[in-house]
């Protein structure tokens, strides 16, 4: 849904009272979704721009295919800041001169209850390379935890784990495409 009096910046879609699964593809805007309190699912394609989806319970599948060019080594996720724990933050990162630059692309908001509220990530390349994470409350301890003392930890690292044998944070994953000539 648009909004009428808006334009690129004020996308959004709502889902607040009913279980219907959203698909939603974002476009350049400051995107919002507005999640219902039952089993919903979101399909984000992430861009330059800041995409939001507030939940308000249930288990929810967050689907996040990355652009063409964006791999799962450009890709973090990330407790904020300031150590709210309804949400965490997933940016893109990128080696300049000076260090590392860090541009957020998704945030995710547990509203309310967190007894109540429950989160899936897929993450895919634009290779057919697939990681799906267990499904979790309260995901920034989870990453926190995970990777006491990191800054930088990427879905390309959870994706090695998991192929390495350790399954405590990620179901499945699926390697990437070949091409055949």
């Amino acid at each position: 849904m648009r909004s009428s009096d808006g334009g690129p910046l004020d996308d959004y879609i709502i889902n607040a009272h009913d279980n219907i699964p959203l698909m939603a593809q974002m476009g350049k805007g400051a995107n919002r979704v507005y999640s219902g309190s039952g089993h919903d699912s979101h399909s984000l394609i992430l861009d330059e721009h800041k995409n939001i989806i507030y939940d308000k319970g249930g288990h929810n599948l967050v689907a996040i295919m990355l652009p063409k060019g964006v791999s799962f080594s450009n890709v973090c996720i990330r407790k904020p800041l300031n150590a709210d724990l309804d949400r965490y933050l997933i940016y893109r990162v990128k080696e300049v001169s000076i260090g590392i630059l860090r541009k957020v692309l998704l945030e995710f908001r547990f509203g309310g209850f967190y007894f109540n509220s429950f989160v899936q990530f897929l993450f895919k390349e634009s290779t057919g390379k697939e990681i799906v994470f267990k499904e979790r409350q309260n995901l920034a301890d989870w990453v926190t935890n995970c990777y006491f003392g990191q800054t930088r930890p990427s879905v390309e690292e959870f994706y090695q784990e998991f192929i390495a044998g350790k399954k405590t944070w990620v179901e499945s994953v699926n390697p990437a495409k070949r091409l055949h000539k």
